[in-house]
């Protein structure tokens, strides 16, 4: 082999290995870290008691159902789970409206085929605390899961969600 060919050779070599690097770096980078898996937690506030653990993905959307204590409808309230673990109230469905429901002129909504949606702008926040009875039957639905919050031998009682790293 000519010392010409050899140079050539070598030269060849180099930049395949220079652009294979790149190609490395670049495939790394846009990668990055692999998401931090999250846990959407239900627990009793006032001792600690942990109901649920959820191992959940941000970006994940859960479900907050319950029947509405005077008109005895459902409804059914969406919030998505933040990069941050924030919890964003996204909107709230119901077919029948009472009491403590949201709609009013300020807030972006929607009425078809008897269904309201009231779509939320409110800021995110860190947990959601709500009482729980088997009178108004709360449910946590998250991935198609859907988990009953409330304990029939327990008339009423206090629950904290929020979502931790």
């Amino acid at each position: 082999m000519s010392k010409e060919n050899r140079s050539i050779c070598q030269y060849i070599y180099n930049l395949s290995m220079t652009v294979s690097a790149i190609l490395i770096l670049l495939l790394l980078v846009s990668c990055g870290e692999p998401d931090e898996k999250l846990h959407l937690t239900v627990t009793d506030p006032r001792c600690g008691t942990v109901y649920q653990q959820l191992e959940v993905e941000s970006e994940t959307i859960f479900v907050l159902r319950y029947r509405h204590s005077v008109s005895g409808s459902l409804v059914e309230g969406r919030f998505l789970i933040s990069e941050n673990s924030m919890i964003e109230p996204l909107s709230t469905e119901y077919t029948s409206f009472g009491p403590g429901l949201p709609l009013d002129r300020w807030e972006s909504y929607k009425i078809e085929d008897g269904l309201v949606t009231v779509y939320h702008e409110e800021e995110a926040r860190e947990t959601i605390r709500l009482w729980v009875s088997s009178y108004t039957e709360e449910t946590l639905i998250v991935n198609e899961l859907e988990i009953p919050l409330y304990r029939p031998e327990i008339s009423h009682l206090l629950l904290e969600i929020r979502a931790v790293p």
